[in-house]
C-alpha cells in the first residue's frame, strides 16, 4: 500500500530520522512528504509568563537553524515533493493538528527506547499521538532487525585440503 500525503513528525532523534527513511522508501516513494519539527512550548503559570517570554524569543532564533537542518535531510531524503514545516506546542497535538490541516493519509514518527521511568513521567509522544489524531499513525523504531546473511549454496571444501570425488 503506498500513501499520497505522510506527515513525518522530525525531533531529530535517530529514531525519528530513521522512521523518515523509511517512510520515504516503502510508504510514499512516489508521495508528498512533510516533515514537522515541533519545538515544545513551556508551560507556565500567570505569575511566570512575563518572564517566560525571553524564553520563546529564544525558540523564535532557533527557527532558522532548525528549518535549514529538516531542509538538508529532505533533500537527502529525495529530489522533490516533500515541505518542511516548523511549529510550536505540545508536539502530539501539534503533529495531530498538521495531518488534519493538510489531509495527511498517515502520520509517521519514530520510537525512541523504551524508558525505564515512563510510567512515572507518563506517555511518549508516539502514545499520545493516538488520541488525537484521526488518521493511522505509524511509530517506528529506530532500528530495523538486520536482514539475515547471504546462505552459502556452494559447498564447503573439506578442512583436509582433499578434493571430494562425486
Amino acid at each position: 500500500m503506498q500513501f499520497q500525503k505522510i506527515v513525518v513528525g522530525i525531533d531529530y532523534s535517530e529514531a525519528s530520522l530513521a522512521a523518515a527513511q523509511w517512510a520515504t522508501r516503502k510508504l510514499a516513494p512516489t508521495g508528498q512528504l512533510l516533515l514537522v519539527h515541533v519545538l515544545p512550548e513551556p508551560f507556565a503559570p500567570v505569575y511566570l509568563r512575563m518572564h517566560i517570554a525571553p524564553t520563546l524569543d529564544q525558540l523564535a532564533t532557533l527557527t532558522p537553524g532548525l528549518y535549514g537542518a529538516l531542509r538538508g535531510f529532505g533533500d537527502v531524503l529525495r529530489d522533490s515533493l516533500f515541505r518542511v514545516g516548523i511549529r510550536t506546542g505540545n508536539p502530539a497535538a501539534t503533529l495531530a493538528r498538521v495531518a488534519e490541516e493538510v489531509n495527511a493519509d498517515m502520520l509517521c514518527v519514530g520510537r525512541g527506547h523504551r524508558r525505564q521511568v515512563g510510567s512515572r513521567f507518563g506517555a511518549t509522544t508516539p502514545q499520545r499521538l493516538l488520541a488525537p489524531a484521526r488518521i493511522p499513525v505509524l511509530a517506528l523504531p529506530a532500528a530495523f532487525p538486520a536482514p539475515p546473511p547471504p546462505t552459502r549454496t556452494t559447498p564447503h571444501p573439506p578442512a583436509d585440503g582433499s578434493t571430494a570425488q562425486h
